[in-house]
């Protein structure tokens, strides 16, 4: 659910225009002022334009942009009424320079976000073929190429092992440092099988699609 400023901003009109010196003022009254601030900067035109071409020359959609747009505005009301906007230069200038803070936060989190799916995939690509018996003696022949211990914590994790008894086995510090060792190696796996024409052909026979 969008936070009440965000939905204000899409539902309410603001009552009248405001010079930059009261928009700033008015952002830090009551609630009422300071709502009807933001509706004025969201809708401002020779703010909001520039800042969405901005964002798009970034090579964000239009929809993206816009979208990121209502976050500056939320944001500088937020900076504005906590005492944190220094009025020292021109306020669009100020909006271009939040606008790419934000941007490089959604660009950060969008990679986190396709990192996080990506370990997923790889999981999901291959945890069920570990019921092949056959799929056993193949990666436990391709992870002798990578290491023993590669190979002890892959092949524990596939038999069921939790990552806290493969912590305690292998002497890892914690749990979070085993899973990671544990992506690691299955990333190396896969990276291996990959780069072998022929032992990819043969594990995708077991491969789920």
């Amino acid at each position: 659910m969008l936070p009440f400023e965000k939905l204000f901003l899409i539902s309410v009109k603001p009552s009248k225009d405001l010079t930059e010196s009261e928009l700033i003022e008015n952002l830090k009254g009551d609630t009422k002022e300071h709502n009807n601030a933001l509706g004025v900067l969201f809708e401002d035109a020779s703010m909001k334009t520039p800042v969405i071409s901005f964002l798009k020359s970034k090579g964000l959609r239009k929809t993206d942009a816009e979208t990121l747009w209502t976050d500056i505005v939320v944001k500088f009301g937020l900076l504005v009424k906590n005492g944190k906007y220094e009025d020292q230069s021109k306020l669009l200038g100020y909006l271009l320079n939040l606008a790419n803070f934000i941007f490089l936060n959604h660009i950060r989190s969008k990679r986190s976000e396709k990192k996080k799916d990506q370990l997923q995939s790889i999981n999901s690509s291959y945890e069920v073929c570990f019921d092949h018996k056959e799929l056993k003696g193949l990666i436990k022949r391709v992870l002798s190429k990578l290491g023993q211990p590669c190979m002890d914590i892959v092949l524990m994790w596939s038999q069921g092992y939790s990552m806290k008894e493969i912590r305690e086995a292998k002497k890892i510090v914690s749990d979070e440092a085993c899973r990671k060792r544990k992506h690691n190696c299955m990333k190396k796996l896969l990276s291996y099988i990959n780069d072998n024409e022929s032992l990819k052909q043969e594990f995708n026979l077991y491969r789920y699609d």
